[in-house]
């Protein structure tokens, strides 16, 4: 259902946007943009909300007819106001060569054969009206612009005049800080869907995002341009030749360029690999140096290509490339057989087994292994290495001046965006830093800034109810290692953002961290940067390979439920049964009735025997969750049709709150894979089949048993399996 928003709704957010440029962000505004300011003040409040509805469009043209809104009465007469003084013209006069592949893809397939139809009517090759709209556009790309412009169709369209629209992008990106973006997220923020941040965060004494309109206007103008080279529809020939670019001013705007000239290559290098190799090398961006290096090697200039290669050992742009710059000249030139990431694997400690259940999500079942030989781990990856800095340098980051966020929207901080923490704040962060010299004063700071802070908006990380345990066991490890590497991340965070080890524990030796490999993984390059990186500043880190098998010491809990019918999430449990196996035995069981809170269908009494009556003092499932855990913990969840039974158990958990989740196993599916083929996998049809005892069925604890009884006979074929390979 559609909420009804108040007249001028949009332009609300409007004046909001303008007021805070014109406070916090005035240094970057022209001329030009004051009197868009002053101007746009001066029109009629109606002709406001029209441009603002424009603005808003995803798309720069406009139907007409589209722009007559509740809240605009007068909408046509505001709109011929617009045109007259020149605010809104028709499409006609904005359509250029690098806007016509977005202008051709909002029409309709009618529309296309229409225009095409009018501009062409000479044209005896025009595609049948059975063909696609690409088609159909492919055909209309091939007119020319003159003939486009004066067609009927786009007049039907309006667009903000040229150069207004241009300052109006200019003046979202020095806002929002990004071009793929618009007036909707103050609506996401009104319907609480886009968190923001608190006014805390957002710097009140230096908002400018940009250190002059020169910077601001250039990053503006790299940033549209790394857009286009990432549209499949944009040509090279309707955008700037890459020898016409302006210099980049900037930080921002310098990054942007480089990518840039990466994107230009990799959209030549099928046509013309030599000027692509060329925009590569004298590229200061490692992925163009690293394409340079191999489209060299590929087109036969092998001599070139080993010279780049050793250039970039001298003096790399960064670790990945000097990774990639070693490993090519090692087996280039020094004749070496096996890469630096295959002798990193082959490094890796002893494998361990690992049920299939934990397809998927293997990284738990390493964890599940460690827990079972008494060491504590966590399955970590990238986030508590984030948290860790995030919450280590929260002041500087959040809250001084020269860092917060220029606006509520802003995903990073400012100083992180701009490559400059380090730079900017480096007494604050060496004085911080000190603390790893005093016993557990570092951690303290981290456990004080997560209670402090915990729940608030940040992009760096995610909070969730065991970080804070994690980050106690991370900050274990030798205080040398967390302080070079947390240097290391102010001084290049996007450096070290991902990439690092599935594994955080804490063993007899110390702290340890461990990248888990399947069969089949490969270990990426930014890993085994990493990898090396955290073993060069003193951390214990070991790549753990895992063969799919069945564990010994894995054990298994068999579950069945009992509902008042078939969707979870509208019935609801009337019984519970466990079953717990270890070393392959039956080592406990438990049931319980359990008060669904709803009427139990006289079909569902007849099927299981569980009336309303028998039900109306048992406990809720919230009674029993906890007993429910602790009987699987550990285990590898296993039913009959499992999907079924937890689905039913992870909804009654969402309804407490809390989070379920456990690998599972599908005895129905088991039994297909590995026993007999039989006409039906009923649990009935195979308890019949393999006399085992089925007494009082559609009983949770009846049910559970006898599921037991058949999951221990197909773990017999599946060792079976396992020991023939």
């Amino acid at each position: 259902m559609r909420t009804n928003l108040p007249d001028f709704y949009y332009l609300t957010h409007f004046h909001e946007f303008l007021s805070h440029l014109k406070t916090k962000s005035g240094e970057l505004l022209r001329a030009t943009d004051l009197t868009f300011l002053h101007d746009f003040q001066a029109l009629e409040r109606e002709q406001q909300a029209l441009v603002v509805r424009i603005i808003n469009r995803s798309q720069p043209w406009v139907r007409r007819e589209s722009l007559n809104y509740a809240e605009l009465p007068n909408w046509q007469l505001a709109l011929a106001a617009l045109e007259q003084d020149e605010w809104v013209v028709t499409a006609s006069a904005t359509l250029s060569s690098n806007k016509l592949p977005g202008f051709l893809r909002i029409l309709t397939k009618g529309e296309l054969q229409q225009l095409h139809a009018e501009t062409s009517l000479t044209n005896s090759s025009s595609p049948p009206k059975s063909a696609t709209k690409a088609r159909w556009i492919t055909a209309c790309q091939e007119l020319t612009l003159n003939e486009l412009r004066d067609a009927a169709i786009t007049c039907e369209f309006v667009a903000l005049a040229e150069p207004l629209a241009a300052r109006i992008r200019y003046l979202l990106f020095i806002y929002f800080g990004r071009t793929e973006t618009d007036f909707k997220q103050f609506s996401l923020r009104d319907l609480g869907i886009r968190p923001t941040h608190e006014e805390v965060h957002v710097n009140t004494e230096s908002s400018l995002r940009f250190e002059s309109i020169e910077a601001a206007e250039s990053a503006l103008y790299y940033s549209e341009l790394r857009q286009q080279l990432g549209d499949p529809a944009v040509t090279l020939d309707s955008l700037d030749d890459i020898n016409a670019w302006p210099p980049p001013i900037g930080a921002r705007a310098e990054r942007l360029a480089l990518s840039c000239r990466f994107r230009w290559g990799e959209a030549i290098k099928a046509t013309d690999p030599a000027s692509a190799c060329d925009v590569w090398q004298s590229t200061a961006h490692p992925k163009a140096q690293e394409q340079a290096v191999r489209l060299l090697y590929q087109r036969g200039e092998q001599e070139r290509a080993i010279a780049l290669a050793e250039a970039i050992i001298r003096d790399p742009l960064d670790d990945t490339l000097a990774l990639f710059a070693e490993d090519f000249v090692a087996r280039k030139v020094g004749g070496k057989r096996t890469s630096i990431l295959t002798d990193l694997l082959r490094d890796a400690l002893a494998e361990i087994p690992i049920d299939e259940a934990y397809r998927g999500n293997v990284e738990q079942g390493v964890v599940a292994w460690h827990a079972r030989h008494g060491v504590q781990c966590f399955h970590s990856e990238n986030n508590v290495w984030r948290a860790m800095f995030a919450l280590y340098f929260w002041s500087e980051l959040m809250e001084l001046p020269q860092g917060g966020f220029v606006s509520e929207f802003d995903r990073t901080p400012r100083l992180l965006q701009t490559g400059e923490f380090y730079a900017v704040m480096q007494t604050e962060i060496e004085q911080r830093l000190q603390y790893f010299s005093q016993s557990q004063q570092a951690f303290k700071h981290i456990q004080k800034q997560f209670t402090q802070h915990y729940g608030r908006l940040t992009s760096l990380f995610h909070w969730h109810s065991d970080l804070l345990q994690q980050l106690s066991v991370l900050m274990q490890a030798p205080a040398q290692a967390l302080e070079n590497h947390l240097k290391a991340m102010c001084k290049d965070y996007f450096a070290f953002t991902d990439g690092y080890p599935d594994i955080l524990g804490k063993g007899a030796n110390g702290v340890f961290l461990e990248e888990v490999k399947a069969p089949g993984d490969q270990l990426r390059r930014n890993q085994a940067r990493i990898i090396q990186h955290l073993r060069s500043v003193g951390f214990t880190v070991d790549i753990r390979p895992i063969v799919w098998q069945i564990d010994s010491d894995q054990p298994y809990v068999v579950i069945d439920v009992e509902t008042t019918g078939g969707g979870r999430d509208y019935h609801r449990i009337t019984e519970v049964a466990v079953v717990r196996i270890e070393q392959g035995e039956i080592v406990a069981q438990w049931s319980q009735l359990l008060n669904p809170e709803r009427r139990i269908p006289h079909a569902i009494t007849q099927l299981t025997g569980i009336s309303n009556e028998m039900v109306v003092d048992a406990p809720l499932f919230a009674e029993q969750a906890d007993t429910f855990l602790a009987l699987c913990e550990g285990a590898i969840f296993v039913a009959h049709n499992v999907n079924f039974d937890y689905g039913f158990i992870r909804r009654e958990f969402d309804r407490l709150g809390r989070a379920f989740r456990m690998p599972k196993l599908c005895t129905v599916q088991l039994a297909r894979k590995h026993l007999a083929k039989l006409s039906s996998y009923r649990l009935s049809a195979l308890c019949e089949a393999y006399n085992i005892d089925l007494t009082n069925h559609h009983r949770a604890l009846a049910d559970a048993r006898a599921t037991a009884e058949l999951f221990l006979l197909i773990q017999s074929h599946r060792l079976g399996c396992q020991t023939a390979q």
